[in-house]
């Protein structure tokens, strides 16, 4: 599969923002066609599994076809109205630019997160469970369950061609195990996602010969990674409280003073607050925590 390079980069910082803004100027787009840049001629392919087969496939031809929920609605003609006769012609030019504009946005995440990405994020696990990359259905709920399917399936194609089997496992194939990561595995991240590929071809979930991988070798050992993922959570949720009482310590450490020194702070405090005990210790309080 030839995917259009990009830049190694890290995920957004922030998981629940807006992945690019085009998203959020679909809806000021207006229906002026006339300055939108010439469209390529698309080849006529029903799937992407056919797309898979075809070794010039590109994110933008990935997502060419319109799914029924994308496709414009097109306006009820009434016989004798001209105005309305043409409706069908001006519906399809208002609904040009949104369509456009959708179609860059998920380009852009294809193009971002690509292989070589997941590959270089793959490479520091701790990152993977606790870093900012988006979750498998925030990518649904952003650009459709297809792009996230999409997406899946890049992945898994090119774990095919780095294992030499890409000609053992049909583009339908790798769509349906897909579907199956899109469907029962959505709150993985595509961090994770990759964390999951890397060590599946590292051999961690036993030996896979050159050019015998399966679909079943894709997809069977996603419940083991499940496991290995909440394990490892947990040992970083400890280690991190470790680390805040370790920090607490520290402070409370910084303000300590001996038992003598204590004494002789306390009677200075009494002197000044005319020997009242309830004075002096507020009086301790203000000096040690003045804010």
């Amino acid at each position: 599969m030839k995917l259009t390079p990009c830049i190694l980069s890290a995920p957004s910082s922030q998981d629940d923002a807006q992945l690019f803004p085009e998203m959020e100027t679909i809806a000021s787009q207006q229906s002026d066609t006339s300055s939108l840049p010439s469209q390529r001629k698309k080849a006529e392919i029903n799937s992407i599994s056919q797309l898979l087969r075809t070794s010039s496939a590109s994110p933008e031809s990935l997502l060419a076809i319109p799914t029924a929920a994308e496709a414009p609605a097109t306006a009820p003609v009434t016989a004798g109205s001209s105005a309305l006769a043409a409706s069908p012609r001006s519906g399809s030019a208002l609904t040009a630019a949104p369509q456009e504009a959708v179609q860059r946005a998920r380009t852009a995440f294809l193009e971002r997160y690509n292989p070589q990405v997941c590959r270089h994020m793959a490479l520091d696990a701790d990152r993977c469970f606790r870093g900012c990359a988006p979750a498998l259905e925030v990518v649904k709920r952003r650009y459709g369950t297809q792009t996230a399917v999409t997406w899946v399936t890049i992945q898994l194609s090119e774990t095919a061609r780095l294992w030499g089997s890409s000609d053992k496992i049909s583009g339908e194939m790798l769509e349906a195990v897909a579907e199956s990561f899109v469907g029962e595995y959505s709150k993985l991240n595509l961090a994770e996602i990759g964390l999951y590929l890397s060590r599946l071809r590292a051999g961690v979930y036993g030996k896979v010969a050159y050019g015998k991988l399966t679909p079943d070798h894709l997809v069977s050992h996603l419940p083991t990674f499940l496991a290995q993922r909440s394990r490892e959570i947990d040992v970083f949720h400890r280690e991190q409280e470790r680390i805040d009482r370790q920090r607490e310590h520290e402070l409370w450490a910084s303000r300590a003073v001996s038992h003598e020194e204590a004494k002789r702070l306390y009677a200075e405090a009494l002197a000044l607050c005319d020997n009242n005990p309830d004075r002096a210790i507020e009086y301790l309080k203000r000096v040690a925590n003045p804010l």
